[in-house]
Order: structure tokens, then sequence, then C-alpha cells
């Protein structure tokens, strides 16, 4: 489902921006929360992104999915009940 080189790579540059992040924060509160955030955005500009999508769209396209459209018709009626003269 996935180009496997590709999907390697992005995994593997998210392991290593989390560890980098790690080490840089490493006296911290926060060093956790930084080292996701950070995996998460080397994962993401490894091309992690086109994958996921990808994958969606391949899944959808694959999927047998009934589409139905739904119509909704709204009716106001204006009734004027103004005195008569």
């Amino acid at each position: 489902m996935f180009p496997r080189a590709s999907l390697k790579f992005a995994l593997l540059a998210a392991l290593a921006g989390s560890v980098v992040a790690f080490i840089r924060h490493r006296g911290e509160r926060r060093v956790r929360s930084l080292a996701v955030l950070q995996g998460l955005e080397w994962f993401l500009s490894a091309g992690g992104a086109s994958l996921l999508t990808g994958a969606i769209r391949r899944t959808l396209e694959d999927a047998d999915l009934e589409v139905t459209e739904r119509l909704t018709r709204v009716e106001q009626t204006v009734v004027d009940h103004a005195p008569e003269l």
C-alpha cells in the first residue's frame, strides 16, 4: 500500500528528529513534547504527509462506498394578518 522505501525514510526521519530534540532539550521539563513535535516535523518534511494522503486517497478510491446525495428543501409560508379596513 505504501512505497516501502519512502515510508522507511519518513519513519527514520521522525525517529532521528525525536532523538535530536531529546538530546537538545534534555534538561527541560517539556522534553518529551518537544521531541514528539520535532519528530512529527521531520516526518512531514521527509514526505510523510504525501504518503498518508496518498494512502487515504487509495483507500477511498478502492472502497465500495455508496455515495448518496441528500437534498433538503425548506419551505416558508408567509401569511399577512393585516387588519382589513
